[in-house]
């Protein structure tokens, strides 16, 4: 068998304190195809964990993909098609939430239809993809989206960054891979005198910097 796990936030005890609810399930390890006949929206965590799934089929007018929809399905081969490693979202979408394919890492090819409006955090997350297509449509790339993508070769995008109209760290093509945050002390003098501040070395990665003003520490000093 595998565990499936979920939880929720249920009443409040009192008017500042809540309480998780959490579910496990087992689910029996010789079902490896699951079939969808009747539904719009793939839900919340709906294969979260259901690491021995290896194909996932479901009929046309799904409108999103929910969070951690199939987060750690790492056997997971193939979404609404027959060729082993790839997800085709054929459906009217508008959403795929945050961590929704993370870590299904026998995924080498996603398909991406135009009319998605968002992609949510970490949503491709260690997939072994080596070329993506993000159609125009799209609005909103959250923050580390293509995570430890690490075999990506070729992107299209329609912005760099977070969204067309962001600014500062949120524009920087790296923001879409995820970043580390190197806190500091405030600085008074041009950027250019830290612009090469030195990180961790990672292999197979490039890292980009940036900067902002952030809160201000005095009326003069940011």
């Amino acid at each position: 068998t595998t565990w499936q796990y979920s939880c929720y936030n249920g009443s409040s005890y009192t008017s500042s304190q809540d309480y998780l609810l959490s579910y496990y399930y087992y689910i029996p390890s010789s079902v490896k195809s699951v079939t969808i006949t009747n539904q719009s929206e793939i839900k919340v965590a709906a294969f979260n964990g259901c690491t021995h799934i290896e194909n996932v089929k479901y009929s046309m007018g799904i409108t999103g993909i929910g969070t951690a929809a199939f987060q750690n399905c790492e056997n997971l081969l193939n979404l609404n098609s027959d060729v082993n490693g790839k997800i085709d979202l054929n459906g009217e979408y508008t959403a795929i939430g945050g961590y929704a394919f993370k870590n299904c890492e026998l995924i080498n090819d996603v398909s991406i239809p135009t009319g998605v409006l968002t992609i949510g955090e970490y949503a491709f997350e260690n997939l072994a993809i080596t070329a993506l297509v993000i159609p125009d449509t799209v609005e909103t790339i959250h923050i580390g989206a293509l995570y430890s993508c690490d075999n990506l070769q070729s992107i299209t995008l329609p912005f760099t960054g977070k969204s067309e109209g962001v600014s500062a760290y949120e524009a920087v093509l790296g923001f879409i891979f995820g970043y580390t945050t190197k806190q500091g002390s405030a600085h008074t003098t041009s950027s250019t005198n830290f612009i090469n501040t030195s990180v961790a070395t990672v292999e197979g990665t490039t890292w980009q910097y940036s900067c902002y003003n952030g809160s201000s520490y005095t009326s003069s000093q940011d």
